[in-house]
C-alpha cells in the first residue's frame, strides 16, 4: 500500500487547517491581546481539549480502531456495524456523565487546575462561564472522532481531516461578526467553540450514511466484545491520562506565574502544534490502521517496514521544522501575533517559549508513532508505564525549571520530557524485537544532516538581510516569513534530492 499519498493528502488539509488557526489566533490575539480575560479563556478551553485527547483522539481511537479494523477483515457486515452501535451508545453515556459533572463542578475543576485565579473573583467566574460553555463541546468532539475513526479504517482520510477547520472557521466567525453582541466579548470564544464542535460532527455522517454505517447508539455493557473494549481502554485512558496530565501540571504552574504567562505559552503552543500536528497527527492517522491490518494478517515484515517508513519521515520533515522554528522564533512570532494589543514584551516572552520548544518537535513526533505501533498490537499497557514514568520527571524537572526560567522553563521540561517517552517506548518495542535499524540509516541520517547544514546557511542569509520584521502590514510580514520558510524548504529539499534520496517515493523511503 502506498502510504505517501494518504499522508500528503492528510498533512496538507491539516496544514491548511493550522493556517487557519494562526488566522483564528492573530484575530484573538489583535482583538484581546495578551490579557487575564484570555488567559481564562486559554485555561478554561485546555480542560475541554485535554477531556477530547483521553477520550477521543487518545484512549478511545486507539482501542477502537484497531478492534474496528478487526471486525471489517474478519468479521460479517452486520455484525460490524452492531459492534460500532454498541460503542456509539457506550461512548454517549460515558461522555454524557462527564459533562454533567464537569459543569457541575466547574469552579472547582478551575480552582484546581489555576489556584491564583481564585484570589480574583471576577477572573474566576469568567474563568467557570467559559468553562460551562466549552463544556458540551466534548460530546461532539468526542463523537467527531469516533466518526472519523470509522471513516479511516474504511481509508477515507479526506473528510476526517477536515474536521478541525469547522471549528476555527467558526471561532473566527464569531470573533469577527459576534464579539460585540456579548455582554463581555470574551465569552464570544467559548460559544464558537461549541458551535464549531457541534460543526464537526454532524458534517461526517451523511458519509458514514453512505457506507452503511451509521451508528445507532445501543447501551448493552454485557456484549462480550464491548467489555473486551473497555478491559483495551482502561489502560489505555490511564497512557493518555498520564500524558494529558503534564499539561494540567503546565497550566498550574503557569497560572501561579505572572500575568501573560498562560497566554505566553499558548502562542507559542500554537507554533509548536503546527509540525507536531501536521506530521505526527498525520502520521498516526495513517499508521494505526496500517500497522493494524498488518497484525491481524500476522505479517510482521510489512509491520516492520511501515513503521521504519513512518521514523524515516518523522526525520526527514522534523529536523528542518525543529531548526526553522528555533531560529524563525522572532519573526514568525511578530508577523503571526504582534498586532493591536500584542505588543514587544509579549513577542519577547512567547519568542524564548516557542525556542525551548523546538528542541522537542522531533520527540513529540516519534512518541505519536511509537505509540501507535504499541496500539497496532493490542498493548496498551507499555504505553501507558512509559507517560506514568515521563510524567513523573517531567513534573520533577518542571519545579526546578520554573524557579530559573519561569514560564520558559515548562517550555524545556515538555521537550526534555518528550526525549525521555520516546527512548523508553524505543527500547521496548526493540526489546520486542518489532523495530531494527539497518546498516542504511547511518547514510541516511548523514545526508539529512548535510542538508540541513546547507538550510541553516541559508536561513543566516535571510536573517542577516532581514533586520526589522516589524515592518509592514500584517499581510506583507505574512507574505515574508512565508517566502522565507519555502526558499528555506526549497533549499533543504534540493539539496537532499541531490545527495541521491528520493524522499517523495514511498518505496524509495521503505
Amino acid at each position: 500500500m502506498n502510504l505517501f499519498k494518504p499522508f500528503f493528502i492528510n498533512s496538507t488539509i491539516i496544514l491548511f487547517s493550522r493556517i487557519l488557526s494562526f488566522i483564528r489566533d492573530m484575530l484573538i490575539a489583535t482583538t484581546f491581546g495578551a490579557i487575564i480575560e484570555t488567559d481564562a479563556f486559554f485555561v478554561a478551553f485546555k480542560i475541554p481539549n485535554i477531556l477530547r485527547k483521553i477520550f477521543a483522539e487518545g484512549a478511545f481511537s486507539q482501542t477502537f480502531i484497531p478492534m474496528l479494523t478487526e471486525y471489517k477483515n474478519k468479521k460479517k457486515f452486520k455484525k460490524t456495524r452492531f459492534f460500532i452501535s454498541y460503542v456509539s451508545g457506550m461512548l454517549s453515556l460515558m461522555l454524557v456523565v462527564i459533562i454533567l459533572v464537569g459543569i457541575i463542578f466547574s469552579p472547582e475543576i478551575i480552582f484546581i487546575t489555576s489556584p491564583k485565579f481564585y484570589n480574583n473573583p471576577e477572573l474566576f467566574h469568567t474563568a467557570v462561564v467559559l468553562l460551562r460553555i466549552m463544556f458540551p463541546y466534548v460530546f461532539f468532539v468526542s463523537l467527531a472522532c469516533m466518526a472519523s475513526s470509522i471513516l479511516n479504517v474504511w481509508n477515507y482520510f479526506f473528510l476526517p481531516a477536515i474536521s478541525p477547520i469547522f471549528l476555527n472557521f467558526s471561532i473566527i466567525f464569531f470573533v469577527i461578526f459576534l464579539h460585540s453582541y456579548f455582554k463581555e466579548n470574551i465569552f464570544c470564544l467559548a460559544w464558537g467553540v461549541l458551535i464549531g464542535g457541534i460543526i464537526q460532527f454532524l458534517y461526517q455522517l451523511p458519509k458514514i450514511q453512505q457506507i452503511h454505517m451509521l451508528p445507532y447508539p445501543v447501551i448493552n455493557i454485557k456484549n462480550k466484545k464491548l467489555t473486551k473494549m473497555l478491559k483495551g481502554i482502561i489502560p489505555a485512558i490511564f497512557g493518555v491520562a498520564f500524558s494529558q496530565l503534564s499539561t494540567i501540571i503546565n497550566i498550574f504552574f503557569s497560572s501561579i506565574l505572572d500575568a501573560g504567562s498562560i497566554s505566553w505559552i499558548y502562542y507559542a503552543d500554537r507554533l509548536l502544534e503546527f509540525p507536531t500536528s501536521v506530521l505526527g497527527i498525520s502520521l498516526g492517522t495513517i499508521l494505526l490502521p496500517v500497522l493494524t491490518k498488518n497484525v491481524v494478517k500476522n505479517n510482521f515484515l510489512d509491520y516492520k517496514k511501515n513503521l521504519d517508513w513512518g521514523l524515516r519521515l518523522s526525520f526527514i520533515l522534523g529536523l528542518p521544522s525543529s531548526l526553522l522554528l528555533y531560529f524563525l522564533a522572532k519573526p514568525l512570532v511578530i508577523s503571526l501575533f504582534q498586532y493591536g494589543n500584542f505588543n514587544d514584551f509579549d513577542t519577547f516572552m512567547t519568542k524564548n517559549t516557542v525556542e525551548s520548544y523546538s528542541i522537542g518537535i522531533i520527540g513529540l513526533i516519534l512518541v505519536k508513532i511509537l505509540s501507535s505501533s504499541f496500539f497496532a498490537l493490542k498493548d496498551f499497557t507499555t504505553p501507558m508505564k512509559c507517560s506514568l514514568l515521563t510524567i513523573i520527571i517531567n513534573t520533577i524537572i518542571n519545579i526546578f525549571f520554573i524557579y530559573f526560567f519561569k514560564h520558559v522553563g515548562l517550555a524545556i521540561s515538555v521537550s526534555i520530557s518528550s526525549w525521555i517517552n520516546t527512548f523508553l517506548l524505543y527500547k521496548n518495542l526493540h526489546s520486542f524485537q518489532k523495530l531494527s535499524f539497518s546498516s542504511e540509516w547511518w547514510q541516511f541520517l548523514l545526508k539529512l544532516f548535510i542538508s540541513i547544514l546547507v538550510m541553516k546557511y541559508v536561513i543566516s542569509i535571510i536573517l542577516y538581510n532581514i533586520c526589522d520584521w516589524r515592518y509592514g502590514s500584517m499581510i506583507f510580514r505574512i507574505f515574508r516569513i512565508t517566502g522565507t520558510i519555502l526558499i528555506s524548504w526549497i533549499t533543504y529539499l534540493i539539496t537532499f534530492n541531490i545527495l541521491n534520496y528520493y524522499i517523495f517515493d514511498n518505496k524509495k523511503l521503505l
